[in-house]
């Protein structure tokens, strides 16, 4: 596992691996506070982004009737 504080762009990309990619990062809640200083913006826009679909994927699914049992068809 990588180790805290994030010093270095390597650093990032193996916290990054390590969560499973920028999705699992930004779902795991790895704060832009947590990187060097040259990265910060970036992940923040991203991660204002994420949570935005975040909030837009749980509005549309709680509009979903709710699943009766053996009613699921995949």
């Amino acid at each position: 596992m990588p180790n805290f504080p994030l010093d270095t762009g390597g650093d990032v990309r193996g916290k990054i691996d390590w969560e499973g990619g920028v999705w699992g990062a930004l779902c795991w809640g790895l704060a832009a506070e947590d990187l060097p200083e040259q990265y910060r913006e970036a992940w923040r826009s991203m991660a204002e982004l994420y949570d935005e679909l975040d909030r837009r994927a749980t509005a549309f699914y709680e509009q979903l009737p709710p699943e009766a049992d053996g009613d699921a068809e995949y």
